[in-house]
Formats: C-alpha cells, sequence, structure tokens
C-alpha cells in the first residue's frame, strides 16, 4: 500500500520498523503508546504515530475503541491548558 498521509510517509521514511510485529501486538503497543502520552502529557512520543501508520499501511484501523478513555482524558488535560493559554493577564493566575 502506497503512504496517503504525512504520518505514514514519515514512518516509512523512518525505516518502518513495525513491518514483522503482529497485529496483536501492535494493538498492546497502540494503547501502550496512548498510556504514555497521558503520564507524559504534552509531550508526545513518535511510536504512537509509527503504530498507527504501520496499521494504516495494513490496512487495518487503529483501536481506538481500546483507548477512548485516554483519548477523553488527553482532550480535558488539552482544553485545561488552552483555558489556562486564554486566561486574562490580570486574572491573578499562578500568583502565591
Amino acid at each position: 500500500m502506497l503512504p496517503s498521509n504525512d504520518r505514514q510517509r514519515a514512518y516509512l521514511a523512518r525505516g518502518r520498523r513495525f513491518r514483522s510485529t503482529t497485529p496483536t501486538e501492535l494493538a498492546r503497543l497502540f494503547v501502550a503508546g496512548y498510556d504514555a502520552w497521558l503520564a507524559t502529557f504534552p509531550r508526545r512520543d513518535r511510536s504512537v504515530d509509527d503504530v498507527q501508520a504501520e496499521l494504516e499501511l495494513r490496512g487495518e484501523a487503529p483501536p481506538f475503541e481500546s483507548v477512548s478513555k485516554q483519548i477523553e482524558q488527553i482532550a480535558a488535560l488539552t482544553s485545561e491548558l488552552m483555558g489556562f493559554a486564554d486566561a486574562p493577564s490580570g486574572s491573578g493566575f499562578m500568583r502565591a
């Protein structure tokens, strides 16, 4: 399958390290990647994108249903950060 998006092209350029990984192991790595992302938010390791790209290149859907709780938590953290960024300067935010 030809790459259809930037994530796939970047993954292929890095050498397609998950080519021989089983579908079961890819699913486990996908969940572990989201768990790690949540634990280190906002830092996100490239491996989440690489596993997703490998699944897509195989014509398989990433198991988003297995990470729905993590996605909800990441979305909430993102919204919280965006709210902090939008806080007016005179609001007393982060004052001791």
